[in-house]
């Protein structure tokens, strides 16, 4: 029951399966160290702030497109326009 409980808690904040196996491997074997622990944790932190950073671009991107939708009633539709273009690396 008690991995139960971790592996649901460690999902809701985000952690992949691969670093969930790891702290509980990390665990069931008793041979970790907090810094150990921390590491995965700062990691994780990284990749989640990252996935705050893409999807305020994404956010701005989006806004944008629906920006300059008239929302007609004609067959062209700017949003479509702007999904179909190569993206600007």
């Amino acid at each position: 029951m008690k991995h139960l409980v971790f592996v649901k808690r460690s999902r809701e904040l985000g952690f992949s399966l691969e670093y969930i196996r790891e702290l509980i491997t990390l665990v069931d074997v008793g041979a970790f160290t907090c810094a150990e622990v921390h590491t995965i944790a700062t990691s994780h932190l990284k990749n989640v702030r990252q996935k705050i950073v893409d999807l305020r671009r994404m956010e701005r991107l989006l806004k944008s497109m629906a920006d300059e939708c008239s929302r007609g009633d004609v067959p062209e539709c700017p949003i479509i326009d702007i999904l179909s273009r190569p993206l600007d690396l």
